[in-house]
């Protein structure tokens, strides 16, 4: 008999075992996500599931996060690169998102965000829309470097000329060698940080657990370059990069990717996905599609609940916000980092 429930996907134990039976399914829908946020900003789970018999045959995840006025809304699922709704069918599909729409009513949510396609009726207004880009795997590793752009494969071979050498781990001191560079890297970009905790949080929960890694890559000795890279099933994902631009040939970030590539290869993985790009990055872009990726574009949507209509928004572009964190010393902007985005998502 079919159920509509809103769960904790804490509280159920063979949760992504169930989730992996959706082949659109991303760590982002995995447990171990979950509780990074949940242990790491204190956000809600409210899943919508339907079940049929013991089977999941729908998942809508929703965290409730409250802004800095104590309002809350929904979101599927903060800092998510994309975390589309999994279902069997659309109409079951229909009934969560009916659930949650009775959910926010309950608890008062002001909208209810979905970051990723969903099987609504055509001409329903998106809220953004974004890239995806997806490298099919094999283990032919030659024959993946001869899809990649004449300058993707000419950096490949600058950074072994430049001497850049590549490591993996699993440690907490490679997390926090990635956050060093990471605080570099948002402050010249006139972004806060994402707060430390939260990355020792994803390094307990997830890269500790066989479910990540960080690679660092150093010249001369020095980690010039990090990213965080994750896993679930058999999907790679590139999660995080960070780089210090005073050795700015960005040679270093080309050799982390490739041995990624190679390494998730070996081991066995079909898809490395380099994760979520907005269109106004032509740089990152253009770095993405050097890789030989397919490229998708993903819709979000948010839904008013107080008006029942879906709203549009514009991507987050440069301003003055971005000056005056760059001009931020380092210590403040990790304390604003670390108070923002408890409210943000």
């Amino acid at each position: 008999m079919p159920q509509l429930n809103i769960v904790n996907p804490l509280e159920v134990p063979d949760w992504d075992a169930q989730v992996l039976e959706f082949p659109e399914a991303t760590v982002f829908h995995s447990a171990a996500w979950a509780r990074v946020l949940v242990e790491s900003y204190g956000f809600k789970p409210h899943y919508c599931v339907k079940y049929d018999g013991e089977k999941i045959t729908a998942i809508l995840p929703l965290m409730q996060v409250r802004d800095l006025l104590g309002r809350k809304k929904a979101v599927c699922l903060p800092f998510s690169d994309f975390c589309a709704p999994l279902h069997s069918a659309p109409a079951d599909f229909d009934e969560v998102f009916a659930l949650a729409q009775d959910t926010a009513r309950s608890n008062g949510w002001r909208s209810i965000t979905i970051r990723g396609d969903c099987p609504f009726p055509e001409g329903t207004p998106t809220s953004t829309s974004y890239y995806r880009h997806t490298l099919r795997l094999n283990t032919d590793l030659d024959s993946l470097f001869n899809g990649f752009r004449d300058t993707t494969r000419r950096n490949i071979r600058k950074a072994t000329q430049h001497g850049v050498a590549v490591e993996f781990a699993t440690t907490l001191d490679a997390v926090r060698e990635f956050c060093r560079l990471n605080c570099l890297t948002r402050k010249r970009h006139g972004l806060p940080p994402q707060p430390t905790r939260f990355f020792e949080k994803l390094h307990d929960l997830v890269i500790s657990q066989g479910h990540g890694q960080v690679a660092l890559g150093r010249k001369d000795n020095t980690v010039v370059s990090a990213s965080v890279f994750l896993e679930f099933g058999t999907t790679a994902f590139f999660k995080y990069g960070a780089s210090d631009d005073r050795h700015g040939d960005g040679y270093a970030n080309y050799a982390i990717m490739w041995e990624a590539i190679r390494r998730y290869a070996r081991q066995g993985c079909t898809e490395f996905c380099f994760g979520r790009t907005e269109p106004q990055h032509q740089g990152l872009l253009q770095f993405k599609t050097g890789w030989g990726a397919r490229q998708e574009t993903v819709n979000s949507f948010a839904l008013s609940t107080r008006t029942g209509a879906f709203c549009q928004s514009e991507l987050a572009t440069d301003g003055l916000h971005n000056r005056i964190f760059m001009r931020m010393p380092m210590p403040m902007l990790e304390f604003v980092g670390g108070v923002l985005y408890r409210f943000t998502g």
